[in-house]
């Protein structure tokens, strides 16, 4: 089915695979496919009615994010998320791996259905936190959903509580907004990341594997992405089209 799937879209050279930790099957077949495992996600949630959130959760120094702090806050965040798949990939470049991840918060961060919590000391700023309340989700399951989707802290602030407040005051705000549940999903490597996460009561419900596999060179130049100049020998993401 595999091979199947693969020879129906002549037309892409890099496979982006995810898999459950537990499915020991899939795992055989893509590695016998010549899938190559960059890495594993853990996935976390809050019950917000189980466990209802301290009032003390809003009372930290975070606030909304103004508009004209809003190109400060992506610099911050090229700055700081290398915990991607594609920085585990041999295939590919550290430095093109650092620029799809840049361009892909920049498109993401401040969307209509994101809010976005900051934290400052005077002009510096200490760190940053995207989440949204998810409806979609939501009218799917029948209950009231939303996720903390990125975070990031200035290194210069890391270690002093700034990551636990800002988790803190987003969960506070969706509570607000009436959500009963939060999400979390991150590289499980991210060790910083999922220690916060369990400290302000999220629990590891659930962890997934994901392989790529490159088939260069049969991509098509006018299915290939912009956004990286292609360069030398080895592959560049400039010169693919993604399946994930």
């Amino acid at each position: 089915m595999l091979h199947y799937v693969m020879d129906q879209i002549p037309d892409v050279d890099f496979f982006d695979c995810r898999v459950s930790t537990a499915d020991k099957n899939a795992i055989q077949a893509l590695e016998n496919a010549g899938f190559r495992f960059v890495g594993n996600e853990v996935y976390m949630a809050r019950s917000l009615v189980q466990s209802p959130v301290p009032k003390e959760y809003g009372q930290t120094d975070c606030i909304p994010c103004p508009y004209e702090l809003q190109t400060e806050v992506l610099e911050l965040a090229k700055k700081t998320h290398f915990h991607n798949r594609y920085m585990y990939d041999p295939e590919v470049r550290h430095q093109d791996a650092v620029n799809v991840y840049r361009k892909y918060l920049a498109d993401l961060g401040f969307k209509k259905e994101f809010r976005t919590m900051i934290m400052r000391n005077g002009q510096k700023l200490l760190g940053f936190i995207f989440y949204k309340y998810n409806n979609v989700l939501s009218q799917i399951v029948g209950n009231k959903y939303a996720s903390l989707d990125f975070i990031a802290v200035n290194p210069e602030a890391q270690n002093s509580g700034v990551g636990e407040a800002l988790n803190k005051a987003a969960l506070f705000d969706l509570v607000r907004s009436s959500a009963t549940h939060v999400v979390v999903r991150t590289f499980g490597s991210n060790y910083p990341a999922i220690r916060i996460c369990q400290k302000v009561g999220f629990k590891i419900t659930s962890s997934d594997l994901h392989f790529h596999l490159w088939v260069r060179p049969r991509a098509q130049a006018k299915h290939r992405l912009q956004f990286i100049v292609f360069t030398g020998n080895r592959p560049s993401l400039a010169s693919t089209k993604f399946i994930i």
